[in-house]
This record gives C-alpha cells, sequence and structure tokens, in this order.
C-alpha cells in the first residue's frame, strides 16, 4: 500500500496543479475557449485584411476599363473621320494629335491594370512607336476591336475578384457566426 501511496504523490507532484473552483484549467494553460476565439478573430482580421486589397483592386481595374473606354472613345472620335473607310490608305500625324489620351491609356494599363506592356495591349506597339504610326481607317477599326476585347479579358478578372470577395465575406460572417455560438454554448454550460 505504500507502494501506491508515494506512486499517487509521485503523480501528484509531477503535475503540480492547482485547480480552483473560478478556473476548470490548470494554472498557466489557457482556456480553450479563448485560443480558439483568438484563432477565429486572426482568422477574421486576415480575411478581413484580404477581402479590403480585393475591393480596392476591384475599384482600380473597374475605373480602369471605364476610363480606357473613354479615352479611346475620344481617340475613335477625332481620328476615324479624318480616315477614309473605302481605302487602305494610311494618314500620319494622327496617332500623335491623340498623345494625351494615348499615354494616359498606356499609364492606366500599366500601373492600375499592372500590365507592364501598356499601350501595346491595344496598338502591339511602345508608346513611342504608337504615337509614330500612320493609320488607316481599317487599323483603327482593329484597335477598337483588340481594345474592347482587352478590356473584356479585364472584366473577367474582375467577375473572379467579386466572386473571391463574396466568398472572402461568407467565410467572415460564418467565422463571426461561430465564435458567437461557440460563446452561447460556453455561458449555457456554465449557468448549468
Amino acid at each position: 500500500m505504500a507502494r501506491i501511496y508515494q506512486n499517487e504523490r509521485m503523480t501528484d507532484k509531477v503535475n503540480e496543479v492547482s485547480i480552483s473552483s473560478n478556473n476548470l484549467f490548470y494554472d498557466g494553460f489557457r482556456d480553450p475557449l479563448e485560443i480558439a476565439n483568438s484563432i477565429l478573430n486572426k482568422f477574421i482580421d486576415f480575411n478581413s485584411q484580404k477581402a479590403s486589397e480585393i475591393a480596392e483592386e476591384i475599384k482600380v481595374k473597374g475605373n480602369a476599363i471605364s476610363e480606357i473606354n473613354r479615352l479611346w472613345g475620344i481617340i475613335m472620335a477625332k481620328t476615324l473621320p479624318k480616315t477614309d473607310p473605302q481605302s487602305t490608305d494610311t494618314t500620319s500625324d494622327l496617332m500623335k494629335e491623340n498623345k494625351n489620351e494615348l499615354s494616359e491609356i498606356d499609364r492606366i494599363i500599366k500601373i492600375d491594370v499592372g500590365d507592364k506592356d501598356g499601350i501595346a495591349k491595344i496598338t502591339n506597339k511602345s508608346l513611342d512607336k504608337t504615337l509614330g504610326m500612320a493609320v488607316s481607317y481599317a487599323a483603327l477599326e482593329s484597335f477598337n476591336a483588340t481594345m474592347s476585347a482587352y478590356c473584356d479579358k479585364i472584366q473577367v478578372q474582375l467577375d473572379t475578384l467579386e466572386q473571391d470577395f463574396k466568398n472572402t465575406m461568407i467565410s467572415i460572417s460564418s467565422t463571426k457566426e461561430e465564435i458567437r455560438n461557440n460563446r452561447l454554448k460556453i455561458e449555457e454550460i456554465s449557468r448549468r
């Protein structure tokens, strides 16, 4: 019997616990609910930041599409009437007349959309070479179609980002609900 007593004493010595009536857990250990809440709150913070970044990217790229379309519309309105739809002859200096619009489109594509090719996405040439181009009616119409296709491609990316944003917000809401439910369960258990 003494041996059992010694083993029990050794076990008590190894564990050295002090349990009070106010704390269901060992001193030095954290409440599992607190740990779960901490993890879930970190998850919420991370996803809130992610959602904020996605929302900003959606805003910037959405504005980029609108502005590219607006500026390209100005270019077409100024340039197309100076070409002959029946002729393949090119007219020089037309693109130079649109330097401000072309430069802004180049900047938007490079900075806001994040595509290093800039205006080359539409004209297949750098900004300097685009400004020096002689163009025909058919070339302008081709650039217009390319610009529309490019903006459609960005819109598809935006649609994906919007879905990611919705999924992230749903995840945040679900996590908040989980935290609320856990708190309610613990409160219910503590009342018993």
